[in-house]
C-alpha cells in the first residue's frame, strides 16, 4: 500500500519516507495491510475473522472467532492456520485477550506458539499449573480473540 500525497499541484505517492535515520536502511519502503480467513483445525467454525498489518518484516495479526459456532471434531491439539505470513525460526507468543471457545474453560490463560510456519497451536494453563492443550468446545456462542505481533521470515 502507497502512501499518497495531495498537494495544490496535485496527487502522487510519497516515496523515501525515513524513519530514525536518514540511511537506505531506514527508508519505509513495505508496508501492507490486509484480512485474511483462519482457519481452525478439526471442523468448521462460523463467524471467524483475520486481519494484520506489516511494516518492514514485523507483521501485527489479530484473528478469533465472534459469536460463532463450531461444528465437527475441533478436540485434540487445536491449532489455527491460514496466518498470513510465514513466522521467522524462532518461537513466537501471542495473547488471547478474551475466549470462551476453549474446552477448558474461559478463565484460563490461552498461549499461540509457532515457528516457521503459518499455523499457531494452542496452549492452555490448567488448574495444575501446567500448559496443555485442549480442544475448541463445539456449539453456539463462541468467541475468541486473538493478538499477536511477529517477524517474518
Amino acid at each position: 500500500m502507497a502512501l499518497t500525497q495531495i498537494t495544490g499541484s496535485g496527487i502522487g505517492q510519497v516515496t523515501n519516507i525515513k524513519i530514525g535515520g536518514s540511511g537506505s536502511a531506514n527508508t519505509l519502503d513495505d508496508y501492507e495491510e490486509g484480512t485474511f480467513t483462519p482457519t481452525f483445525t478439526g471442523g468448521t467454525v462460523t463467524n471467524s475473522y483475520g486481519r494484520y498489518v506489516k511494516v518492514g518484516n514485523v507483521v501485527h495479526v489479530e484473528f478469533g472467532i465472534d459469536n460463532g459456532t463450531t461444528t465437527g471434531t475441533l478436540t485434540g491439539d487445536p491449532s489455527v492456520s491460514g496466518l498470513p505470513f510465514t513466522s521467522e525460526a524462532n518461537r513466537t507468543s501471542g495473547s488471547v485477550s478474551y475466549q470462551g471457545a476453549f474446552s477448558g474453560g474461559s478463565n484460563n490463560a490461552v498461549l499461540l506458539k509457532f515457528a516457521s510456519t503459518t499455523t499457531g497451536i494452542f496452549l492452555q494453563m490448567n488448574a495444575g499449573a501446567n500448559w496443555s492443550v485442549n480442544g475448541i468446545g463445539t456449539g453456539s456462542g463462541k468467541f475468541l480473540h486473538v493478538s499477536i505481533t511477529y517477524a517474518t521470515a
